[in-house]
């Protein structure tokens, strides 16, 4: 289940970002160290760095049940990570939303997470503001806005109601664009969980929403037409759609272990895009046994709409960061430089022969 926000085209609000949804827990045995995957089994290639260069402890990861998180998806299924963390214990958290994690985060219960980027933005400016630091990217790419197959124009939406995940960079996406047309920003309703959203799209409840795989790829099947491709709006296509944060507290106590989650995910992320049949099954696996299984045909068209980066896309974002500030999802900002520290990530990459990234 994800928090979804309703919006009622025909009044204007906006809606502060926050959920209390509990994370759905890993089962007992899928934490990750050193040479096992997750489930317990020998896993290929060998750990990154001597034994005990890192000291003993626990990296708890939170993901989202969501294809724009992928990587860690992938990461933890196939046992990427914890063949790089040395003698810390990786422990997944698998949420229902990108807002679930950001709350986990300011309170502590979280050490690093693939999160929203808007997310990551609010948790950054919270009244703990730089609890956080974006470490590396990890999905680009993905976002549409589809609707019912009468509509055909943005004038066709007045007074009608979208969908969209609730403070996120979808969200943020959906206000601007809407506001670029006359059209009110989205409005608060209650949670809802995707079957809910897709039946609600089938009634004739709601006229769509701007999402991203497999949601929007739902809606498409569900007899849906797709109004706006987000990447349509971007140059080159790229904007970023999932980010790798973690607490200063722990980037600074722990950095072996955050270079041990990077390589992880650089190799995460080459297995993504060299063997995307093998990289699907794995995440068929993993959603699965977190509860969240999709049928193959959804997963596989999802797959062609997202891109893998391990770049945060810093341009793209401040663009986010700016259109957000401007419908109110965030504080007015001049510059997003200080949530960065990609020193590791660098790192990783010059080890690995790939070029590195600014911010």
């Amino acid at each position: 289940m994800r928090r979804i926000i309703a919006v009622g085209l025909a009044a204007v609000g906006l809606l502060a970002a926050g959920c209390s949804s509990s994370p759905a827990r890993t089962p007992s045995g899928s934490t990750q160290s050193a040479g096992a995957s997750s489930h317990g089994q020998s896993a290929t290639g060998s750990p990154v760095g001597p034994p005990g260069a890192q000291a003993s402890g626990v990296l708890r990861l939170g993901l989202s049940q969501d294809l724009a998180d992928a990587p860690a998806l992938t990461g933890w299924q196939m046992g990427f990570f914890g063949q790089n963390l040395g003698q810390v214990t990786l422990e997944p958290e698998s949420y229902s939303s990108s807002a679930a994690e950001a709350v986990a985060l300011e309170d502590g219960q979280l050490d690093a997470a693939y999160l929203d980027p808007m997310a990551a933005l609010q948790v950054w400016q919270s009244a703990r503001g730089g609890v956080i630091r974006i470490i590396a990217g990890a999905t680009s790419g993905g976002a549409e806005l589809v609707v019912a197959p009468k509509i055909t124009s943005p004038a066709q939406l007045k007074g009608r109601q979208l969908v969209a995940p609730a403070g996120g960079a979808q969200q943020a996406a959906a206000d601007y664009w809407l506001r670029q047309r006359g059209l009110p920003a989205l409005t608060e309703a209650s949670a809802s969980t995707s079957a809910g959203l897709l039946q609600e799209f089938r009634s004739g409840t709601i006229a769509g929403g701007w999402e991203t795989p497999p949601l929007d790829v739902q809606l498409a099947d569900a007899g849906g037409r797709v109004l706006v491709n987000e990447a349509a709006l971007w140059p080159g296509g790229q904007f970023p759609t999932t980010v790798l944060v973690v607490t200063q507290k722990f980037l600074s106590a722990n950095p072996l272990a955050v270079s041990g989650l990077l390589k992880g995910q650089l190799r995460a992320e080459e297995f993504l895009t060299a063997d995307r049949v093998s990289a699907e099954a794995a995440i068929a696996q993993r959603l699965t046994a977190i509860g969240s299984g999709l049928p193959a045909g959804v997963l596989a068209q999802s797959f062609t709409q997202l891109t893998f980066t391990n770049s945060p896309l810093p341009g793209s974002l401040l663009v986010e960061a700016q259109h957000a500030a401007a419908t109110g999802l965030l504080k007015p900002l001049k510059n997003i430089a200080g949530i960065y520290d990609l020193g590791p990530l660098n790192q990783a990459l010059r080890a690995a022969g790939q070029q590195p990234v600014s911010a």
